[in-house]
């Protein structure tokens, strides 16, 4: 159900109690306030509208509000019948409100299969620590967004709300690189154009690829205005997808919760070196091994210390990066790609990380770049427990 069908008709089972004066604006304003938000402007800055699952808890709405709200709007004598046929209806159609920003989240954990595919029991259970809470109350893995939520959030794009964008990019470009979903085929879909009929299953086929033009057209006009806008997600999108450098002129150091592994990668795309180095050095910091890895390779391969520096910082995280980490995986059939086991057999290949080698460093030089590390490994602990509290109190 739209949240424009809910109102109409909630507007209507209200009209007895409110001797028709109730207009469907109030109902909006009512709506907003039994989720806690002062107006309708409010709750449409920050919040959407989205249909629970059906084995989800309804939300507790917020009574002293919503009567508050009503007297606001002059509806003060008739606030406890409005409250609760309001309720009734709201919890009828199992809506809530959800931070815009926790749908950008969920929307970027989608787990493998969700364009309406089955998911196997293994690769949910994989799967189920890494995605959003919203994933145990809305669907996201339909074909379609849940009617409320879709809606909402193209009137909150309507209003330039660029968060609101990013969300729809999101959901139309439907997950990068994934093959699951269906492909359709471009050669009926032209052949259609054409004016050609065509068979049941051809029409399916072509309406597939239609689709898919208009997810890709509109996935582009969000990301678009969601970067115009500035977001800065939307912004890096727009320099992974389409070589817009945008992202990089901001100052470096402005906050985004992206992994800095990945940003690094992409300026280094873009050729922009001194960003790469910038984001690399952060994710090494972060903990990341292989962003250690590459630095010593490349950017910091001329600093011996800051070299040796990122070793034991790599050591005291479990890894010794002057030790070799080869592994034989399977190459091909059932188990292809998986760690070789004897008890299947069959061709292998070898890969992984080859050690590294460096000269030697010694004396007062080796005692500050482990002095250093020891640093960084106390620095990436703070944030491991900061980051655990975080998560812990949300």
């Amino acid at each position: 159900m739209t949240i424009k069908h809910l109102a109409h008709r909630t507007q209507q089972r209200l009209s007895d109690v409110t001797a028709g004066s109730l207009k469907r604006s109030h109902v909006y304003e009512l709506l907003a306030a039994t989720f806690g938000y002062d107006s309708y402007a409010a709750f449409r800055s920050e919040s959407v509208f989205a249909e629970l699952e059906p084995s989800a808890p309804l939300p507790v709405p917020d009574t002293v509000a919503l009567k508050g709200r009503c007297g606001e709007l002059g509806f003060a004598a008739s606030a406890e019948a409005i409250a609760t046929r309001l309720i009734d209806e709201l919890q009828a159609a199992r809506q809530t409100a959800v931070q815009i920003e926790a749908v950008v989240e969920a929307l970027q954990t989608r787990p493998e299969g969700y364009w309406g595919w089955e998911i196997d029991d293994d690769t949910s259970a994989a799967d189920g620590s890494a995605l959003s809470p919203l994933h145990h109350v809305i669907d996201f893995e339909a074909d379609a967004l849940p009617a409320a939520l879709l809606e909402s959030l193209e009137s909150s794009a309507e209003r330039s709300n660029a968060k609101a964008h990013y969300a729809l990019a999101l959901y139309f470009r439907g997950g990068d690189g994934d093959d699951s979903r269906p492909q359709g085929s471009e050669y009926w879909y032209q052949q259609r154009q054409a004016g050609e009929q065509l068979s049941p299953a051809a029409t399916e086929w072509a309406d597939q690829h239609g689709q898919q033009l208009d997810h890709a057209r509109r996935a582009d006009f969000h990301l678009r205005e969601a970067a115009r806008l500035g977001d800065r997600h939307a912004l890096l999108d727009l320099a992974d997808f389409h070589g817009d450098p945008t992202f990089f002129d901001a100052l470096p150091d402005e906050p985004i919760d992206e992994d800095p592994a990945r940003i690094a990668e992409i300026a280094a795309r873009l050729g922009r070196d001194t960003d790469a180095y910038h984001w690399l050095t952060i994710a090494a910091q972060a903990g990341d091994v292989e962003s250690m890895e590459a630095l010593i390779e490349s950017y910091d391969k001329d600093d011996l210390p800051r070299c040796w520096t990122w070793v034991y910082f790599a050591q005291r995280l479990g890894t010794d990066l002057t030790k070799p980490d080869m592994r034989a995986y399977h190459d091909g059939g059932p188990q292809a790609d998986q760690e070789y086991d004897d008890d299947y057999g069959g061709a292998a290949y070898v890969a992984g990380r080859e050690a590294i080698q460096l000269e030697p460093l010694g004396g007062e030089a080796d005692r500050i770049a482990r002095q250093r590390a020891e640093e960084l490994y106390r620095e990436f602990q703070e944030q491991e427990g900061d980051a655990a509290e975080d998560a812990k109190s949300g």
